[in-house]
């Protein structure tokens, strides 16, 4: 009894977010209008993972970019630690009921296990399930790090160059860290892995010559033996972040 009270009460959270935020298919018929709310199927509490689970259907004919669109309601009723996921009908609405960490600690051993097939561990932090989070800069070449002031950004890209230089050999990898701020990654200066801190704009432009002859370089042989990326060369050369 007090799990199918529990249930209703949460059903009537996630159905205040729908009232709120109008989610739903608009009709009217006579002088009668109203909305066609999304149906609620199931209601399922992970009291291991700290999670609320909600599945839940759209009526038919409404856009689903209308529930991605009005994420923002849902976070209104439950809070900022949700996830939200669905395609053309489906949605899944999970809410994080842990509170978040206000502190994680790095130390690359604790990565080490996720890290290991991967060629350019990038090591991100932890997730809302309090899991490790590490991906590939291989398959995912491109990383942007943003935030107000003090929110981090600086401890992030530390992290990330320590992960690289202590999982990855000198010998497979070149780090150019460029640093306007100089205030950042002065105390990468002469580790292996580094070939230079630059800190003006005057001291960039012999590296972007010097990196603009090396792909020059790289791609003519990828051309001569016919492959598509530096690992499958017979002596490959160095990855550049």
């Amino acid at each position: 009894m007090r799990m199918w009270l529990a249930k209703q009460k949460a059903k009537a959270e996630l159905l205040k977010a729908f009232r709120n935020g109008e989610i739903g298919n608009r009709y009217s018929y006579s002088s009668n209008t109203g909305l066609v709310y999304p149906k609620i199927h199931t209601v399922q509490f992970d009291r291991k993972k700290k999670t609320l689970i909600y599945v839940f259907t759209l009526p038919t004919g409404m856009d689903p970019k209308e529930v991605i669109k009005k994420d923002y309601c849902f976070k209104q009723v439950f809070g900022e630690r949700i996830e939200l996921k669905g395609d053309v009908k489906k949605f899944t609405l999970t809410v994080f009921t842990a509170p978040s960490p206000t502190l994680v600690r790095y130390e690359a051993e604790r990565f080490s296990e996720q890290a290991k097939n991967a060629k350019l561990p990038i090591v991100c932090g932890i997730d809302m399930n309090g899991q490790n989070v590490v991906y590939d800069m291989l398959e995912h070449p491109h990383l942007l790090i943003a935030g107000e002031t003090g929110s981090g950004k600086s401890t992030q890209l530390r992290s990330i160059l320590t992960s690289l230089i202590t999982m990855i050999d000198p010998n497979r990898l070149q780090l150019f860290l460029c640093d306007l701020k100089r205030s950042e990654f002065h105390l990468f200066r002469g580790v292996k892995h580094v070939e230079a801190v630059l800190v003006s704009p005057i001291e960039m432009l012999p590296m972007l010559i010097h990196l603009r002859e090396e792909t020059t370089k790289r791609g003519d042989l990828l051309d001569a033996h016919e492959v598509a990326h530096i690992d499958d060369l017979p002596d490959p050369p160095p990855y550049i972040v």
